[in-house]
């Protein structure tokens, strides 16, 4: 399932339920769609509906096609579903908006490109539209590997993008707070992947544990694209290093920061 900032109510996949909206190009979701919105419809002579992504409890996301450009966007219709009211939607698309806004330099976010109101069925719903992503979700890339995991060296490659990245964001103040292989797009460009991430979680203000915990989360994304628990006892002194037996207190203690990740990653000896 392909998200786009859709929600910020889940938390870590191995401790919160999928229940987000989508935002790239699988229509698999935990929520039926609301609006109903039916491919070639045309909305407001500015989009024409593509199709369904998902949706999440602040609403649904399809892709759509921009009239005058025919480029492909996301379009996230901020609705409630009953589980939160409508004003704590709207609080919601603010709060998501302001946080893009900052994170406008880090080429990891799927950027978003304004808000607008749009006339859908003689109502009007807030949407917001952004940028469309082609990648596929990691959980679902991954198992099309063989073996259902990655070489060392590519996990290396995906690890350190996501530092990369990461180290990008948390510059600006920010952080992601809920990371896991179902909210990180990947597709290939050449040697590299190219990477986005989505689904922003809100936990209060920005703060040390918050910065840990995003890097605590990528290193996880790494151990399990090497196959987790079933191949860490196979795995090369140069994984374990960075693994550290997946014990949070030693992970925080050698890369207290995303920077201090990337530049391991880019400076230790290997064979």
């Amino acid at each position: 399932m392909v998200r786009w900032d859709v929600d910020s109510g889940a938390v870590s996949v191995r401790k919160r339920a999928r229940n987000r909206a989508s935002g790239g190009c699988s229509s698999s979701s935990a929520y039926p769609p609301l609006l109903g919105l039916r491919p070639g419809q045309n909305l407001g002579g500015r989009y024409t509906v593509d199709r369904f992504l998902g949706a999440g409890w602040e609403g649904e996301v399809y892709k759509v096609i921009e009239s005058v450009t025919k480029r492909p966007r996301a379009a996230k219709f901020y609705v409630s579903r009953g589980e939160r009211s409508q004003r704590q939607v709207q609080a919601a698309l603010q709060a998501h908006a302001r946080k893009l806004e900052k994170l406008r330099g880090c080429s990891m976010v799927l950027q978003y490109h304004h808000v607008e109101e749009i006339d859908v069925e003689s109502q009007r719903v807030p949407a917001m539209i952004g940028e469309y992503s082609p990648g596929l979700p990691l959980d679902v890339w991954l198992p099309s590997r063989r073996g259902g995991k990655l070489p060392l060296y590519e996990a290396f490659t995906l690890l350190h993008g996501l530092s990369h990245g990461l180290a990008a964001i948390h510059g600006c103040g920010e952080y992601h707070g809920d990371l896991h292989a179902g909210n990180v797009l990947i597709r290939r460009r050449g040697v590299l992947f190219d990477l986005k991430i989505l689904d922003f979680f809100n936990q209060g203000r920005a703060a040390r544990r918050h910065f840990q915990q995003d890097v605590q989360d990528i290193i996880h994304i790494f151990y399990d694209c090497l196959g987790g628990r079933a191949e860490y006892a196979k795995l090369p002194a140069e994984a374990k290093y960075v693994c550290r037996g997946m014990q949070g207190r030693l992970i925080r203690e050698r890369f207290p920061s995303a920077a201090a990740l990337c530049k391991h990653l880019e400076s230790f000896s290997w064979n």
